[in-house]
């Protein structure tokens, strides 16, 4: 009994209970996705390579790409698909974010910005600039985090809905 009541009061401070599930929801690479043709999602970022890909990283888990900018940053940053703007403002590690909601439930993030160029609430068009590319937040340098997530609440690969 001894044993047992030192083991409840010290796994937390070792880590013991670590195993419960991540809240992180995420859809599997082999699941297929339909999203018509005329709600395709675009590059946010013109001239964009990756820095970073989405999945396992580290002891964590990266739920969206990391997007290259110049060293510089000041890139501008689009909307990759039209919608609603639902988040705008700091959030811790991602520093200054936007996140955007589109019509068939899909959402959009777009975080490590310098500024934001848009309002809560605004609509947008494909293509709008809606920032610029800084390195806010948990960013070591200047790149844009970029996200999409499903009517269902996981994030998926943008790489499985990027042209």
């Amino acid at each position: 009994m001894r044993l047992f009541l030192t083991f409840i009061f010290l796994a937390p401070v070792f880590g013991f209970f670590a195993c419960a599930p991540s809240p992180i929801k995420r859809i599997p690479i082999s699941t297929q996705i339909k999203v018509k043709p005329s709600e395709k999602f675009h590059w946010p970022l013109a001239n964009a390579s990756l820095l970073s890909k989405f999945g396992k990283r580290g002891k964590g888990f990266h739920t969206g790409i990391d997007i290259r900018a110049r060293l510089t940053g000041g890139d501008a940053v689009v909307a990759s698909r039209a919608g609603r703007v639902m988040s705008v403002g700091w959030v811790k590690g991602y520093g200054k974010q936007i996140k955007i909601h589109h019509s068939d439930g899909y959402e959009t993030r777009y975080a490590h910005l310098k500024s934001i160029k848009i309002k809560l609430g605004e609509r947008v068009k494909t293509g709008q600039t809606i920032g610029i590319v800084g390195a806010t937040g948990r960013a070591s340098t200047p790149h844009l985090h970029f996200e999409i997530i499903t009517p269902g609440g996981d994030f998926i690969d943008p790489f499985l809905l990027l042209p």
